[in-house]
Order: structure tokens, then C-alpha cells, then sequence
């Protein structure tokens, strides 16, 4: 009887390695810095993502070691099937290769395109490892076995366990009550104002203000502004939280103001350089605490030494090491999507925020911190805090977290989903004028809530799609762009009445109003 010519280890070995390349596809981030700080990583991902894995290759070895001892059986081994084996490999080589080359966005749009025509994928996925396998039948075995059991496999149990090497970034930083009392308790120089910062992401001016009056929806804002001034056509500096909030940060640094917004998005997010520049934070020197509390940005890094402490809290959900390992092997059923059969589940479902509870615990975190702030320092602070707040998903109502996911919480466009979120922007805003007040700090205080750009799918301005070069360049292009245009609502220390801008105003050059309050300063009326 011929015998299979693959013994076990062998093929344990060509399972580990084609599972392990056949998935990397799903995890590549977690080999980049600047994608692994927005993964939330840590062992639970990391034991997910090895769970898949060694999932994948059970099933591959059961394939590959029962079905070659039957035809081995039926004496059909010899009959090339070993070829098919081969070609099996080198599928999975080419897929996940190109797939890459589109991940890390190495090819022209036009070939990208052109590659993901059903037809051209049908064509390289299988002709392709066909051709080499039949062209040089005793090559393309040699080729294959060597490279997945002496390459592959020995570079996928090192590349699995080098997770392990980034401490680092396994748990995020975090701020404590404690910890800030400890840091920043001590030292109260009442002669001095605080500057509080609040930035609301997705807030837009023409929901909140209606006839140049707050909405009747939003009463706390309706009530901060009876001593605040409000400008009616202020404009951030771009229509995407990466490159606004760090150009707001840096207003005052002529280098990094002159830098076009792929430059900057380039730095903040891709090569995650540090300390990008002089921010706003060097006009207050060491009698202020500065901190800085948000989501998005990884503020620790990208202001560096200007602030005395910083932290990011992610949104990037993780819903249980099973769960999540099942995700990453629902990749492999794509397949089915050429005869017409959609086994995967949505990879952007809403409901996948509603069950991480992740985002809502992330508006949570900030603004418990943002509350210890501002009710556990007495040296003077200048603080800024980014709430992931009206932005979707659309999980709130006024009073906090809907009773229920919503039935199509997907339509990023819904005016009523938005308006729970942004009712619960207006809750948050009033709980941190309440504390502002209970700590004393309320009179004597910089106060401002703005945002980084507007609603971006507010159905009156557009239809639903996501935001492309030429958007950003017609932005880029026009200060005063719809996209851009963002309430701005300040109380200057010792303001008591309303005051009214409707001249137009940009976020980018505010630097100047903050450090007229640093000091002592009169009373605003």
C-alpha cells in the first residue's frame, strides 16, 4: 500500500506556517507602533490573535495529515496531488501578500483597483500558483516545502511570541484620582486663573445655536452662555480630528502651521514623531499643572515635555479573547462571497461597540479624569479635555447609555440617533460646570467648549460617504468650509454677562485670548 508521503511533523509544520500567513492579514497592525497604540494591546489581544492561529492550524493539519493518508490509501498520492498541495500553499501566500501590498497602501489606486476586480482576484489567487506549479512541478515542490517548514514556519513562532517584547504599550496610560492629587495636590496660588479647555468631537454650531439662541434641547449650554461669549461663525483649522486638534495645539509654531494636512497627518498619525512643537502649553510656565485628557491622539507623545501629564484613552474595542479570535478566523469564509453567499458578519457592526461597552466606557474614563482635575488640583491648571462626544456611534440619550442598542444603529446620518448624543454632550458640559462651581473654581477660570470640526454626515450638508482627497483638499482650500465651521463658547475669568462675536473667528489663533487670562485678570462684563 503507498504510503502518504508527508509525515505528522511535516505537516504540523506547513499548518502552523499557512495559518499563521493565511490570518496575518488580520493582526498586521499589531507589528506597527503606530497602529499598535490604537489596538488597545495587551495579552488578552495578544492571546487572541495566537487563538486564531493555533485554531486555524488544527483544522489545516486535519485537512491536510486525513487527507493524505486517504489518498494514500486510494493510491492517489502519486498522481500530483502533492501539486495540489502546493499550489493550496501558494495561494495562500499570494493572497495574503497582495493583501498586504493594499494594507500598507504600496500600490498605485490604479492597480489597487484593478486587483480587486472579482475576475483579476480569481485569476492571480489561482492561476498564478497553478502556472509556477505546473510549469516546474518538481521546482515548485521543492520551493514551496522548503519555504513554508525552514522560513515561514520558524519566522511564525518568532513573530507570534515578539508581541510579548512590547510592554510598553500593553497597558494605556492612565490617570487616577490618587495619582493626581498626589502629582499636582499642594501649591494654591489663588492669584492666578485656570484655563479649562473642553473639546466636544463632531460638535456642530448650527444644532446647538438656532437664530443665534442655544437650542431648547441643549439647557445647560443655554445656561453657561448667559456669562460666556459666544462666536457665531468660528472655523477650526481642518475637517479631521488628527490634523485640527494638533494644529490647534501648536497654533503659535509657524513651522507646523505652514505644513499642508498630509504632512501633518503623516507625523501625528504614521510616523508618531514626539514633541511635534511649541504648543499652546509653553505660554503658562511652572506654576500651572498642565494636563492633557482625551481620545484619538496620543497626547503624551505628540506634546511631550510641554505638559506635565497626559493620556489617551482608546477607542479600539476588544470583546473577550474568544470572541475576538473568532473574528480574525471569519476571514477565511470570504471565499463564499464569489458564489454570491455572505457568511461573514459586518467587521464595522455598531452593535460591536454596544457590546465592548468600550466607547462608552472610554467618554466615561475622560470624564471621570476631567472631573478629578478640576476638583483635586489647587495649583493653577491649564487643562484641555477631548470627549469622543456627540461622534458616532450613536449609543446615548441624555442621561447616559440607551436602555437598548438601537435597531440600525448604522445610519451615521440619523439626525434623531445624533441628537441623543449630542443631548448627552450637553449633560457632560453641565456635570463639569457643576464641579467647576462645587470646587470654587467656577469664577476665577477660563472656560471654553469648542470642537474640532462639525457633524460631518449632518444630512443637510451631505449624503453619507466617507470623506476622500478631494474633500480634503476643498477644505484645505477654504478656511471658512461648511466642514470646519464649530461652536465656540468662552467665559473669561470674572465674566458675568453675555457677549456676542459674529465677526469670524478661527480656533488657530485663540493662543493670544488664552494668555491675556493667565494672569490676573479684570473682570470680564
Amino acid at each position: 500500500m503507498a504510503q502518504p508521503s508527508i509525515s505528522k511533523s511535516s505537516c504540523a509544520k506547513y499548518a502552523v506556517a499557512a495559518s499563521y500567513v493565511a490570518l496575518v492579514g488580520q493582526f498586521w497592525q499589531v507589528y506597527v507602533p503606530a497602529k499598535r497604540i490604537y489596538l488597545m494591546w495587551g495579552w488578552e489581544r495578544h492571546a487572541a490573535v495566537v487563538l486564531s492561529v493555533a485554531s486555524l492550524a488544527v483544522v489545516y493539519f486535519l485537512l491536510g495529515f486525513f487527507l493524505t493518508a486517504l489518498l494514500g490509501k486510494l493510491r492517489l498520492w502519486k498522481w500530483g496531488v502533492r501539486h495540489l498541495f502546493a499550489a493550496a500553499l501558494l495561494v495562500i501566500l499570494v493572497r495574503t501578500t497582495v493583501g498586504l501590498l493594499m494594507a500598507w497602501e504600496v500600490l498605485p489606486v490604479g492597480v489597487e483597483r484593478f486587483l480587486n476586480r472579482g475576475t483579476i482576484k480569481l485569476g492571480y489567487y489561482f492561476a498564478l500558483p497553478a502556472i509556477v506549479v505546473l510549469g516546474a512541478p518538481r521546482h515548485s515542490l521543492v520551493f514551496v516545502g522548503r519555504l513554508y517548514r525552514r522560513v515561514l514556519f520558524p519566522l511564525a513562532l518568532v513573530l507570534l511570541v515578539l508581541p510579548v517584547l512590547f510592554p510598553r504599550n500593553w497597558v494605556q496610560n492612565r490617570l487616577t484620582p490618587r495619582a493626581i492629587e498626589k502629582q499636582f495636590g499642594g501649591q494654591k496660588i489663588d492669584s492666578l486663573a485656570n484655563v479649562y479647555m473642553v473639546l466636544f468631537d463632531g460638535w456642530p454650531y448650527t444644532h446647538l445655536f438656532k437664530d443665534g439662541e442655544v437650542s431648547e434641547e441643549l439647557p445647560n449650554l443655554r445656561e453657561f452662555v448667559k456669562s460666556a461669549t459666544v462666536y457665531h461663525d468660528a472655523y477650526s483649522p481642518a475637517p479631521r480630528s488628527h490634523v485640527s486638534i494638533s494644529r490647534f495645539l501648536f497654533q503659535d509654531d509657524a513651522d507646523y502651521q505652514a505644513q499642508d494636512f498630509y504632512t501633518v497627518w503623516h507625523r501625528v498619525v504614521e510616523t508618531r514623531e514626539t514633541g511635534l512643537g511649541t504648543s499652546i502649553f509653553s505660554a503658562a510656565d511652572g506654576r500651572w499643572a498642565k494636563i492633557v485628557v482625551g481620545n484619538a491622539l496620543e497626547y503624551d507623545r505628540i506634546l511631550g515635555d510641554e505638559v506635565d501629564a497626559a493620556v489617551m484613552f482608546n477607542q479600539v474595542f476588544f470583546r473577550g479573547i474568544v470572541k475576538e479570535a473568532v473574528s480574525i478566523l471569519w476571514s477565511q469564509l470570504q471565499w463564499f462571497r464569489y458564489a454570491g453567499i455572505n457568511v461573514r458578519p459586518n467587521a464595522y457592526d455598531p452593535k460591536r461597540f454596544w457590546e465592548s461597552e468600550v466607547w462608552i466606557d472610554k467618554n466615561e474614563e475622560i470624564h471621570r479624569v476631567a472631573e478629578s482635575v478640576i476638583k483635586n488640583i489647587d495649583r493653577p491648571t491649564f487643562a484641555m479635555f477631548h470627549y469622543c462626544l456627540p461622534h458616532y456611534p450613536f449609543l446615548y440619550e441624555r442621561d447616559g447609555r440607551l436602555p437598548s442598542v438601537p435597531d440600525d444603529p448604522d445610519r451615521i446620518g440619523d439626525m434623531a440617533l445624533f441628537m441623543g448624543n449630542l443631548r448627552y454632550a450637553d449633560t457632560v458640559l453641565g456635570e463639569l460646570v457643576a464641579t467647576l462651581k462645587e470646587a470654587g473654581k467656577y469664577d476665577n477660570s477660563y472656560i471654553m467648549f469648542f470642537a474640532d470640526h462639525t457633524w460631518r454626515w449632518d444630512p443637510a450638508i451631505r449624503n453619507y460617504r466617507i470623506m476622500n482627497a478631494d474633500d480634503i483638499a476643498e477644505a484645505e482650500a477654504n478656511p471658512r468650509h461648511f466642514w470646519k465651521r464649530v461652536p465656540v463658547v468662552i467665559k473669561h475669568p470674572g465674566q458675568t454677562a453675555r457677549a456676542d462675536v459674529l465677526e469670524t473667528f478661527f480656533t488657530a489663533r485663540l493662543l493670544p485670548d488664552i494668555e491675556a487670562s493667565l494672569e490676573p485678570a479684570d473682570v470680564h462684563e
